[in-house]
């Protein structure tokens, strides 16, 4: 079989670049191992089980061969064990899935690699799930072999595919839980070597269905599990077992995960478990194939071997098609699996579960069919007892039915309305004469079952009636002459004779009168009473004369009617369908759910001409016309806010400054969630109204105990995101967040993850709340995705805050899932992890993936990998014993490659206009520099390092210009205030639109060197200043790794006057504060020393006051004030002062300097032209100045 050679198989070939090497080296060993161990032992396997089978009393009860022991050290030896559980093997779904085919020929290859079920799911339920304890207990010795396991969910008394059927009761008793219950078809559990089940039963008979199963772990020889029996597969004796459970008692530590937490268990676990047992099947089916290729050519009947019969050809020829199919069929769930993750996959999980163990069954089957052999049936054809285990597979892991209602139910829900209604056709006379049966008898609305047959041929003749000329519309004459016929009942709906007689004149009418009778209903726009859905009641005759009713009493409700329609909709094409049809009879809750399905479908699957679209157009002026009316409501306004947002800048326009200027005038009648969502969906539009946060900010402040877990969630993030300065509704956000959880409230995982990254982003340390979502995480990170699982880690590991458990569970869910990360994901969980100098075993897996995956970032994402990598290096940066410290990322090796790779894929971004900014490039030029000296990088990079470079360099030359020319600083005099004030809004408005951070190591020591600022270590205390510092910041980092990101400074002055002096030789120490108050104790920089500092376009909510450097400068401008007694009077005439002063101020910093920064340092220069001022950080004197 191609299955087994040393080439990859040809149905591998389409998946070809989603192998790792990883992949090609466990398939060799794996084949080594079966062919040079495990074939030449099965003699003695089969001798030996055959010798035990004599010294037990039941088949079911033998123990396993002794060899067995054996085969499973070699594997072990060999790396081979557990190669199913991706954190062992390393390897993707399906990258598994030809491995799992091999193991699916060979049972005892499969036994002996420990890969066989039950086992499999079990040990992935304790991977996941387990606590530590229990995966001493349980979980090691099975993924040693030394023990075995059994999954007991099935019942003989309900139907168990439905896992919420389970009646097994598990009850609580002190510190026990008490088990009852009666399983069956418990595979594994007879064996001698099972010795622990896992259960699936009931905690709760209340409340949410799917909430009422937990999961828990029973030792097999616990008091009270009987096993009643064997069951056998036709006829054949297996080792499946009809259990009781009878007042079992097990400590609730056996509980996993929770209790209500066993149905998320099971759906977990049979997810995999399935896909594992297909990719098994169909290597059963190639066994079978190869059964039927040589008995063909080894068997005659009448003159002919039976290869040569055209019968055989067909079946054998059907075989591999079959196989072939399930095989692509296969790799295809698994691929969805490993990128989408098995959720996704379920329907082809599904459609591979029903068609594996049939492929494997056709085979067997057909060669009966046409080889009439008898022995094919016997003993003797090794093929039988396989037979039997495909048959089963039908029913084991959910029958056939099952999967193919879940396969069916997937295609039913992406019914896409316009296609598939024109593909299949209508028929326009049902529109124009209407559905006849639906009104027959008049049953529809008169509230009848049924007429007497005998009255049938009579028509309905429940109200008398005259014969009239014309057809009697809704109170008027179809007719010309006709008069209003007075009608018994008061409504429509409940008035059986007036539906009749409706429907009596419509079916005795003359044609003329009907098409006239029609011809009236549709001018009305078109009324959407005039048509309904094929098939639906709201299509019928009844309904078209109804609509000419009053409103009251019309015999349904139009609003909640479209409302329906619009919510069961499945895609725009449908919505603007829906739209154009009926979008007159639109109120306000139709508008605003027709926007909504619009911009829901629109996300999910974008529909390149909507905005071109008339009905697009349609749905914009009934929104306009709904919200003048009194009865459109605030959350009907905030959904439709909410909608233009979700469909992203091409929706805006005058339409949506109506609806702002509504949002404005109405904002006091707002709840807690219109408020929520109204700032959601103006940061994420990046629209401000003057003044409109601040009155959303202070209207939440007055109910925010009011606020539900998304509402909380969202206005953080909308503060967040819009940078506000609002310490009182983030931390009153933050309180009520913790009240929320300490009282039991559920949150969903984003919304864990949104309000510690708000925290973050707004520089608030609210310690409680990030110590309630750590545990939160810590016991529900499985539920959390990709997005929520970096955004959790990132916030946590931007405050240094290390909870006891988190980074460990967040490290190993990442690990699971790293494989469905974006670019964005993979970064920053690098960054959190290498920041915080924890998770090697994760790093070096981000390295991988990252280094195969490196043409898939864009510009945003190369720059943050190029941080990470940075981030290590920087600090020791220039220092004379600066050593050759291991990798950030994986080895060191891989380390630089990366590096290089980065560096390589920025250039290329570079080199395309406005496709990166100078934040981006700088970090990356600094990547190079940290990591290579500069004629190192020339030779690796070549005229990629040329480029780079020589962008910074121009970088540099606008910095040098603006710096010099800038008003503020070219007309500053040496005296203790600016010259103009009118000059720091300019100088604030220009560094925006420079729009550059920082240069970089290198451009920042080439600048300060250029504006004689440079400290050039020449007396020594540069370098032994940095080293102290480097060393404080070391030890402070082991005590809060949150202080990684902070500047630190060191600073030493030596000032005086004509009259005083101030000396500090000692050093003060000082760090960026950011919002932390401890730091901002250390130096509060004074007012009145008049430095400007800019907030630059990307900083975070920390204002640039508080960074060391600038606290540091600011600091001594207050001193070197103090120096002059007079100074006040003098400043206010203006009189220049700042030449009287004289000394020098070195700073030594551990970050390179920003350039709000540099521009306070030439501020100073200018204004105190006697006190030198020397900088020194990591490398600064590595650069001359270009003179």
């Amino acid at each position: 079989m191609q299955l087994m050679g040393s080439e990859l198989p040809d149905a591998l070939l389409a998946f070809k670049e989603k192998l790792t090497p990883r992949f090609f080296e466990v398939r060799a060993k794996v084949i080594d191992f079966v062919q040079d161990v495990v074939n030449p032992a099965l003699p003695t396997y089969s001798q030996q089980k055959k010798e035990l089978l004599k010294t037990v009393p039941h088949p079911t009860q033998c123990p396993e061969p002794p060899i067995l022991n054996e085969l499973r050290r070699e594997a072990k030896a060999r790396g081979l064990l557990n190669l199913f559980l991706p954190e062992v093997s390393k390897l993707s779904v399906l990258e598994y899935s030809p491995i799992a085919e091999i193991l699916g020929t060979n049972g005892v290859a499969n036994l002996a690699m420990n890969c066989s079920a039950p086992d499999t799911g079990n040990m992935e339920v304790l991977e996941k799930f387990g606590t530590e304890e229990q995966k001493k207990i349980w979980l090691e010795p099975l993924l040693n072999g030394e023990i075995r396991s059994a999954f007991a969910m099935t019942e003989p008394g309900v139907a168990s595919s439905d896992a919420t059927n389970i009646c097994t009761k598990i009850e609580a008793d002190g510190d026990h839980y008490v088990i009852n219950g009666h399983k069956w078809w418990i595979s594994g559990a007879i064996r001698p070597e099972c010795k622990v089940f896992v259960v699936l039963g009931r905690t709760s008979f209340s409340g949410p269905l799917h909430k009422q199963q937990s999961m828990i772990l029973v030792p097999k020889d616990t008091e009270g599990v009987n096993i009643v029996r064997p069951l056998a597969v036709f006829g054949e004796e297996h080792d499946h077992a009809e259990i009781v459970f009878d007042n079992v008692r097990v400590p609730k530590s056996n509980m996993l995960l929770g209790e209500g937490r066993g149905f998320e268990i099971a759906q977990s676990r049979l997810g995999p478990g399935r896909i594992h047992h297909c990719m098994r099947s169909l290597g059963v089916a190639e066994l079978a194939l190869a059964a039927m290729v040589d008995r063909a050519h080894r068997r005659k009947a009448f003159g002919k071997l039976l290869a040569q019969k055209d019968a055989v050809r067909m079946a054998i020829a059907e075989a591999r098609i079959e196989i072939t199919k399930c095989r692509q069929l296969c790799y295809l769930a698994a691929v969805v699996a490993d990128e989408q993750g098995f959720k996704a996959a379920k329907s082809y999980i599904a459609m591979i579960k029903v068609a594996a163990p049939r492929a494997a069954l056709t085979g067997p089957k057909e060669l009966w069919d046409n080889a009439k052999e008898s022995s094919t049936v016997t003993q003797i054809f090794l093929w039988f007892s396989r037979y039997t285990g495909m048959r089963t597979l039908r029913v084991a892991d959910g029958p056939d039915m099952v999967h193919l209602i879940t396969i069916a139910k997937e295609e039913l829900s992406k019914r896409d309305g316009f296609v598939g209604h024109y593909v299949s056709g209508t028929n326009q006379n049902v529109q124009k004469y209407g559905k006849f049966q639906h009104v027959e008898h008049g049953e529809l609305y008169s509230g009848r079952k049924g007429v007497d047959p005998a009255q049938r041929s009579q028509g309905p003749v429940a109200t008398t009636r005259e014969p009239a000329r014309g057809c009697f519309i809704g109170g008027t004459a179809a007719g010309e002459g006709s008069q209003p016929r007075e009608r018994s009942g008061t409504s429509a709906v409940g008035t059986q004779g007036y539906a009749d007689v409706v429907a009596y004149d419509w079916l005795h009418c003359s044609l003329a009168a009907a098409e006239h009778s029609l011809q009236q209903v549709h001018s009305a726009n078109q009324s959407f009473y005039s048509y309904g859905p094929p098939g639906t009641p709201h299509s019928d005759f009844v309904r078209i004369v109804s609509s000419k009713l009053p409103y009251h009493v019309r015999p349904d409700k139009p609003s909640r009617t479209l409302n329906d329609w619009l919510a069961a909709t499945s895609s725009v094409p449908e919505v603007l369908n829906l739209i154009g049809t009926y979008g007159a009879e639109f109120d306000g809750t139709n508008t605003a759910t027709a926007m909504h399905r619009l911009a829901k479908w629109n996300r999910e699957a974008p529909h390149h001409r909507l905005f071109e679209d008339s009905r697009w157009q349609e749905v914009l002026t009934h929104l306009d016309r709904n919200m003048q009316a009194p009865n459109f409501q605030s959350r009907h306004l905030t959904g439709a806010l909410w909608s233009f947002a979700t469909l992203g800048r091409r929706a805006r326009g005058p339409h949506l400054d109506k609806v702002m200027e509504q949002v404005s005038e109405r904002l006091q009648e707002f709840t807690c969630v219109d408020l929520a969502l109204t700032a959601w969906s103006m940061a994420t539009m990046k629209l401000e109204p003057p003044g409109l946060y601040d009155r959303i900010s202070k209207c939440s402040l007055a109910c925010i105990g009011e606020f539900q877990p998304q509402a909380l969630a969202n206005i953080m993030w909308a503060t967040a995101t819009l940078k506000k300065e609002n310490d009182a509704l983030i931390r009153h956000s933050a309180y009520v967040a913790v009240k929320h959880l300490d009282a039991g409230m559920d949150f969903r995982p984003h919304e864990y993850s949104t309000m510690v990254w708000s925290m973050v982003i707004t520089q608030a340390r609210e310690e409680c709340l990030f110590s309630r979502v750590s545990g939160h995480v810590v016991r529900r990170v499985t539920e959390f995705g990709p997005q929520e699982l970096t955004n959790t880690a990132w916030a946590f590991a931007s405050l240094g805050f290390k909870t006891e458990g988190l980074f460990e569970a967040l490290g190993k869910e990442c690990s699971f899932k790293l494989r469905h990360f974006n670019m964005q994901n993979l970064t920053n969980v690098a960054w959190s992890y290498s920041h915080l100098r924890v998770g090697d075993d994760l790093l070096s897996e981000v390295a991988e993936v990252a280094h195969s995956r490196i043409h898939e970032m864009n510009v945003q994402d190369l720059a943050q990998l190029a941080l990470t990598l940075v981030f290590s290096r920087r600090a020791n940066f220039g220092l004379k014993e600066d050593l050759e410290d291991d990798g950030v990322l994986g080895s060191r090796d891989v380390t630089l490659a990366l590096v290089l790779e980065v560096t390589k894929a920025m250039v290329r971004k570079i080199r395309q206009p406005g496709a990166t900014t100078p934040d981006d490039a700088w970090i990356v030029h600094d990547l190079v520099l940290v990591w290579f000296e500069e004629s190192k990088a020339s030779e690796l990079l070549g005229d990629a390092w040329k480029m780079l470079d020589a962008y910074m360099d121009g970088l540099y030359h606008q910095v040098l210009d603006f710096l010099r020319n800038t008003p503020l600083l070219a007309r500053a005099l040496a005296c203790g205030s600016v010259v103009q004030s009118a000059h720091v809004p300019i100088y604030e408005q220009s560094f925006r639109e420079l729009d550059i951070r920082s240069l970089g190591i290198k451009y920042t020591g080439v600048l300060l060197a250029e504006l004689g600022l440079t400290d050039r270590g020449d007396d020594g205390l540069s370098e032994s200043a940095r080293r102290m510092l480097a060393e404080e910041k070391a030890e402070l980092l082991r005590q809060d790794p949150g202080a990684g990101s902070q500047n630190w400074c060191l600073f030493r002055y030596d000032l005086s006057s004509e009259l005083r002096e101030a000396k500090e030789l000692a050093g003060i120490r000082v760090r960026s504060c950011g919002g932390d108050p401890l730091a901002l104790e250390l130096l509060d920089p004074p007012r009145e020393a008049h430095l400007v500092a800019v907030r630059l376009s990307n900083d975070r909510l920390n204002h640039r006051r508080r960074d060391a450097e600038f606290r540091a400068i600011a600091h001594t401008a207050g001193i070197l004030r103090a120096l002059i007694p007079n100074a006040d009077q003098l400043m206010q005439d203006r009189i220049v002062w700042g030449n009287r002063l004289r000394g020098w101020v070195h700073l030594y910093v551990t970050e390179v300097p920003c350039l709000s920064c540099l521009g306070a340092m030439v501020q100073f220069a200018r204004r105190f032209p006697r006190v030198q001022l020397r900088v020194a950080y990591p490398g600064s004197d590595l650069y001359p100045p270009r003179r």
